[in-house]
């Protein structure tokens, strides 16, 4: 919301630098914040949780690089594609060679803050591996740290948590933004003068009354994100395939996500109305996510079984030790075990790991045309086994930005204000390939942090044209 202001006077004019003001601090807040700070700004970090991090700190799958000193095979190129097809026509092809192209060096950005991506699995909809994680530890909590714990070091960076942005401050004489209304925990309000405003405020894929209105037919199911996701949005919302049902409260509402790695290191579904596989398990989320409601229909909640072996959940790697601590996973030894747990057809379930590893080994084409494969699943190995579902994930439509992230009106940027993350669109389409959530983040908010400490510079010498 923007309120609006009859001066000319915005944006505090000190020696120190420009004032840039960032609401959120999920990775695309905290990337943004670091590179505005770097330009000799002062920056302020509003986060209207107790806490920094937002669904960035959740995510576990990785980032996206290509290409990438840990890749061969890869390029800018074949990882376009990848993206174009996904977007399903309604991305702005633009924004999507920015994000691809920036890719390396985002992969560099994240490094220099000793983490070190070095695991790639080929998750969902992609030609390559090219998704980005560590050896141990949760990606998302470690990246969201590492920045945090940079950030803090800075004498020119504030955090401001537990603080709601009310609006934004227009003013009419110039045509842009210049501050912002803000409410503390315990009421107190506040009228803060920026240079510029960077908006990394997320989605809005926790249910409320926006998502309701867009998209109806999703309303009932269950989500992975946090309630600070409340802002703007439009009908591009993304379903993802596989959020664990707790065995100690099945419906649940609010769901861990089971992240696309899983499957990237060679999981597969299982139907346990059928006792056989339902999907290629590295097609895009979308089509995943079909499959599942087609193959396991309920009235309640549509589930599928995901399988993983020890060799797969020796690649997936500590975090297992987190869903294991969970209770999302069963132990079994053997497939006999398996289908006397979870009461499944042993002859249907023998055959359809026969025909899978039949298209391992290359003796026969998969039936629903997988070409990626990590391993094989044997009789006698030790398998572990979890209850999936859908889970609405993350919002596609957002904000309309420039390859500036500058925020546009009427086509036209609306000076000083800029967007990085899930509140923007135009980015994914129709729906987003796993690990471009965080490369987002990390392209747009080095982008939206140079923009705006250049606009914050001219603001600070007085040399903006008026409109």
């Amino acid at each position: 919301m923007l309120s609006t202001r009859d001066s000319r006077d915005g944006g505090e004019r000190t020696a120190s630098g420009p004032c840039i003001y960032v609401l959120g601090s999920g990775l695309a807040g905290l990337t943004a914040a670091i590179i505005a700070a770097r330009e000799g700004c002062r920056v302020t970090i509003l986060e209207k949780e107790s806490r920094c991090g937002g669904n960035s700190a959740k995510a576990t799958s990785g980032m996206n690089a290509a290409p990438s000193p840990y890749t061969t095979g890869d390029s800018t190129v074949l990882f376009l594609q990848d993206s174009l097809h996904s977007g399903g026509g309604a991305e702005i092809p633009e924004l999507v060679d920015t994000l691809v192209n920036g890719s390396s060096h985002a992969l560099e950005f994240l490094e220099s803050f000793d983490l070190k991506l070095s695991v790639v699995s080929q998750t969902g909809g992609h030609s390559r591996p090219r998704t980005h994680r560590e050896v141990k530890g949760a990606v998302g909590f470690d990246i969201i740290s590492a920045l945090k714990k940079h950030l803090d070091t800075l004498p020119n960076v504030t955090f401001l948590v537990s603080t709601t942005v009310k609006q934004l401050v227009y003013d009419t004489m110039s045509d842009r933004v210049i501050g912002l209304e803000a409410i503390d925990s315990t009421g107190c309000k506040s009228l803060y003068h920026a240079s510029a405003v960077i908006l990394c405020t997320g989605g809005f894929a926790h249910p409320n009354p926006l998502l309701v209105k867009l998209r109806p037919d999703l309303a009932h199911l269950p989500t992975t994100s946090g309630k600070w996701a409340d802002t703007v949005g439009l009908e591009y919302i993304q379903v993802h395939p596989t959020g664990f049902v707790d065995p100690s409260d099945r419906l649940s509402k609010s769901k861990f996500l089971a992240p696309e790695s899983l499957r990237g290191h060679g999981g597969i579904l299982i139907s346990p109305l059928t006792s056989k596989r339902l999907v290629n398990e590295l097609e895009t989320r979308d089509k995943v996510t079909e499959a599942i409601f087609k193959a396991c229909p309920s009235d309640q909640q549509s589930e599928a079984l995901i399988f993983l072996n020890q060799a797969v959940c020796d690649d997936v790697g500590d975090s297992m030790k987190f869903y294991l601590s969970k209770g999302f996973f069963k132990r079994y030894e053997g497939l006999d075990a398996v289908a006397q747990g979870e009461s499944l057809d042993l002859a249907s379930l023998f055959q359809t790991i026969k025909e899978y590893n039949e298209a391992v080994s290359g003796a026969k084409a998969d039936v629903f045309g997988k070409t990626v494969f990590s391993h094989r699943f044997e009789e006698s190995d030790i398998y572990y086994v979890g209850r999936i579902t859908p889970v609405i994930h993350y919002t596609m439509g957002g904000l309309a930005i420039d390859g500036e992230a500058r925020v546009l009106a009427q086509g036209r940027p609306v000076d000083g204000l800029y967007a990085a993350g899930e509140v923007t669109g135009g980015v994914h389409g129709k729906n987003r390939l796993a690990g471009n959530s965080l490369l987002e983040c990390v392209v747009y908010g080095k982008i939206a942090g140079k923009a705006a400490a250049e606009y914050g510079e001219l603001v600070k010498r007085g040399k903006l044209v008026y409109k």
